[in-house]
């Protein structure tokens, strides 16, 4: 389950998701092409490309992200 958002501190979106029970903001998705090659033929098969989403966590590309850390 995720929700979507802002950023509190530089405003950019967000998706907020459940990670290890803890809610967490992620980056909305980003598309990107795989390609692959087919191993048939001597590795000469036709090359399949499949789509995925990918999410990164937010706390790796706000320039903010220092402020929110907690003291160890």
């Amino acid at each position: 389950m995720s929700s979507e958002a802002k950023c509190r501190s530089c405003g950019a979106p967000v998706v907020w998701l459940v990670v290890d029970g803890k809610p967490h903001p992620c980056d909305p998705p980003l598309m990107t092409m795989i390609e692959e090659t087919q191993a048939s033929n001597g590795g000469m098969g036709k090359p399949q490309g499949r789509t995925v989403r990918v999410r990164a966590s937010h706390f790796s590309t706000c320039p903010d992200a220092k402020s929110w850390r907690k003291p160890k």
